[in-house]
């Protein structure tokens, strides 16, 4: 497959009200990064067990550091538990304070992810915002969340484009599990994170080698894949009228939802399961960048910088 990754600014730009920076960053955030921090996070296929991992993650837009996040994932043939948790600091912390806690867990079948429960909670400003999913064995989903769509600015996601979809980090997880058996990055996933109703459609690129850097851990031959975020439902009312306005009436194919996500997958020492070690996207805010810099099996001595 021809390359077709781009190299990205890190210019800066003169910071923008709080409410217009935050809320579409952190929107993309959640749509994006939260699955993307996940592919690559497999054990051997021929693995019966394996000790739980946790990964942690320096995000950069425009060249500053906004924030740090850790995922632990833990696969075994019990099943799997995957836990995200994502916080800012520095100036922007004490200016515009947000963390998130995040959490799924569920079965694999055949290889394939079979998720029971997810929550997230969020406070931005000392405002909460929550979501709960429970999966029954047959298929029918619960759905909590605080505030409610229609306090939110969005129409609910209709029950049957919610039925047969992920929740982000089990929608990760697929993709990770396939990985793992060879079969590439290619393919389109379904996932309802509470509100919103989203495909991630994967690309494979190629594999470049990245070269040693201070921000991160890793330097190699890495894996590229390419996500991007095809909106279905569910979508804020004002993003949906800034991005239909112009189309043609009739034209209702799905579009991406912004600039796509190049991600960059390796062995993390040589011998262990793929994972992201680093990750680019555009935003009008600058290049978004997310570097690989601590990384812990546990039993094994982690491996970190500052």
């Amino acid at each position: 497959m021809q390359k077709v990754f781009s190299v990205r600014s890190n210019a800066l730009v003169a910071p923008p009200p709080a409410r217009s920076f935050w809320r579409p960053f952190w929107r993309r955030w959640r749509l994006v990064a939260l699955p993307a921090l996940l592919l690559g996070m497999t054990i051997p296929p021929d693995a019966v067990a394996a000790a739980p991992v946790t990964a942690r993650y320096r995000v950069h837009v425009g060249g500053i550091a906004v924030l740090e996040a850790t995922i632990r994932l833990d696969l075994n043939e019990r099943g799997y538990r995957i836990d995200l948790t994502a916080e800012n600091g520095g100036f922007l912390g004490k200016l515009l304070p947000w963390k998130t806690e995040t959490h799924s867990e569920g079965v694999v079948q055949s290889g394939v992810p079979q998720p029971r429960l997810h929550h997230q909670r969020s406070v931005f400003r000392d405002k909460p915002r929550s979501v709960s999913l429970s999966y029954a064995v047959d298929g029918t989903l619960t759905t909590t969340v605080q505030p409610p769509p229609e306090e939110d600015d969005r129409a609910p996601v209709p029950p049957e484009l919610q039925r047969s979809s992920y929740d982000p980090l089990s929608a990760g997880l697929l993709a990770l599990l396939a990985v793992g058996r060879g079969e590439g990055c290619a393919r389109v996933v379904p996932v309802f994170d509470g509100r919103r109703r989203y495909d991630l459609r994967f690309d494979q690129g190629g594999v470049p080698t990245l070269a040693a850097s201070r921000y991160s851990i890793f330097s190699g031959p890495a894996q590229e894949c390419r996500m991007s975020v095809i909106p279905i439902a569910g979508q804020a009312k004002s993003a949906s009228s800034l991005t239909t306005f112009w189309r043609r009436e009739d034209d209702t194919a799905p579009r991406p939802a912004g600039p796509p996500t190049d991600l960059w997958l390796a062995p993390v020492p040589p011998g262990t399961p793929p994972l992201p070690v680093r990750m680019e996207s555009d935003s009008a805010f600058g290049a978004v960048v997310i570097h690989l810099i601590g990384l812990a099996r546990d039993g094994d001595p982690p491996r970190a910088i500052p």
